[in-house]
């Protein structure tokens, strides 16, 4: 298993000059891998062209650096990249990449290659706490990248740590994923995760706002001949920073979902949301399914399920929220949040009724694998058992206390998250 920690260096002069040879070098081998693009077919193609000239022409620099620049540019210019490049690639920040043979580890302190020769430099976790765990369970480091910044240079460092072995849980999880709730959690117990999204579509929407007035701008820029080349880079800067609110905020919801359930087996479904494709004459479900952050979510949960050794199993999302948990009859989504069921008139947040469904299936899905192969079964699925039934004319009123329930601050962003820890907390105020 690979993971990636983050240590400080101290700001050296040799350093720093070999990572401003570095990005030169880089650029200019990204010039020539520019004119050559159309005959890069395989990844050596590369290196068979530039190497020789830059083994030439800098011979003062380690082999294993020309190759690991050569290998950086490449990858700038794989088949699907180069499509749409309308220029050559431009690093603009002085960097390097190292592997383990040009730097080693000591106590406290890093060997590192510089165009000076090799020197020792002391470096320091940051944070401390979580990356020390990782650094003292690590089998090999593999490379290292430094990237300079104001106050030191930072190293992310590449490691391989043991996989832990899986943990044997009796409790099952189902998550649902969505577009105005992302992340809903239903336990076997009863336990509900719910949290309030409102802060997080508040934050999308002025990023939206935001985008939408920069694209008039460079429309209206282009129109009369104008340099545009500030609303452009303003753009880019938008979408970083709106892709980096979106991960660092469901990142720390589901750091909260794992403290809440605990070892259990999670249950997911196997979504297939078309890439690039839009449904003729659908605007706002085009935008929802391109809003929807379903691949982090996933990508989270499953990087985070590997740390803790939980078992992780998908099933088919197909009538999940048209599904009564209740009868299993057909029932019927009365609004975007509300689901009602013509048989039984059961009646639920839509949201929850599909975690439901999709705990059922996992675990009905458990079962019979295990009697398939001669286990004893896990024990009879009977979740949700204090959960109270819902009426049609108090569902808002319910579904409101959800969401007022607990209130914390998202460190000091001054994002405020509330979610419930169970259906029992709220059971009395409802009964």
């Amino acid at each position: 298993m690979r993971k990636t920690i983050r240590i400080q260096l101290p700001k050296d002069a040799d350093l720093l000059a070999t990572m401003r040879l570095f990005r030169e070098i880089a650029n200019e081998v990204s010039k020539m891998a520019w004119e050559i693009r159309e005959q890069l077919k395989g990844k050596f193609d590369l290196r068979r062209q530039c190497y020789p000239l830059l083994r030439s022409r800098y011979t003062h620099v380690n082999s294993r650096v020309l190759e690991y620049i050569i290998r950086v540019v490449n990858g700038c210019y794989s088949k699907k990249k180069r499509r749409k490049l309308s220029e050559p690639v431009v690093f603009r920040r002085n960097f390097a990449l190292f592997d383990k043979r040009l730097f080693k580890f000591g106590d406290g302190n890093i060997t590192l290659w510089t165009i000076a020769g090799r020197k020792n430099f002391p470096f320091t976790f940051a944070p401390v706490k979580r990356f020390k765990e990782y650094w003292e369970k690590k089998v090999d480091v593999d490379s290292i990248t430094l990237k300079e910044s104001d106050r030191c240079i930072v190293g992310f460092v590449c490691l391989t740590v043991p996989e832990p072995p899986f943990k044997v849980s009796h409790h099952f999880v189902g998550i649902d994923i969505g577009a105005e709730c992302p992340l809903v959690a239903v336990r076997d117990d009863g336990a509900i995760f719910f949290p309030d999204f409102s802060k997080f579509h508040k934050k999308r929407k002025q990023f939206l706002q935001r985008r939408r007035y920069l694209q008039s701008k460079l429309a209206a820029q282009r129109l009369l001949g104008k340099d545009a080349h500030n609303t452009i880079r303003e753009l880019k800067r938008l979408s970083g920073k709106q892709r980096l609110f979106t991960k660092q905020f469901l990142n720390w919801v589901i750091n909260r979902l794992f403290n809440w359930m605990g070892d259990a087996v999670i249950v997911m479904e196997r979504l297939k949301l078309p890439q690039g494709k839009k449904v003729k004459n659908a605007k706002a479900l085009n935008r929802t399914l391109s809003l929807m952050p379903s691949g982090i979510i996933k990508q989270v949960i499953l990087e985070k399920a590997k740390e803790r050794g939980l078992r992780v199993i998908f099933v088919n999302p197909a009538g999940t929220s048209q599904t009564c948990p209740k009868c299993g009859g057909k029932g019927e989504r009365v609004s975007r949040d509300l689901f009602r069921c013509h048989v039984c008139g059961f009646s639920c947040h839509a949201d929850i009724v599909g975690a439901r469904n999709i705990l059922k299936r996992g675990f009905e899905r458990v079962v019979k694998q295990g009697a398939e192969t001669g286990d004893e079964p896990v024990g009879p699925f009977q979740p949700l058992k204090t959960c109270p039934a819902y009426s049609a004319g108090n569902v808002e009123a319910h579904y409101s206390s959800l969401q007022k329930q607990v209130a914390v601050d998202l460190h000091d962003r001054r994002i405020n998250l509330r979610s419930t820890a169970t259906w029992r907390i709220f059971e009395d105020k409802i009964a």
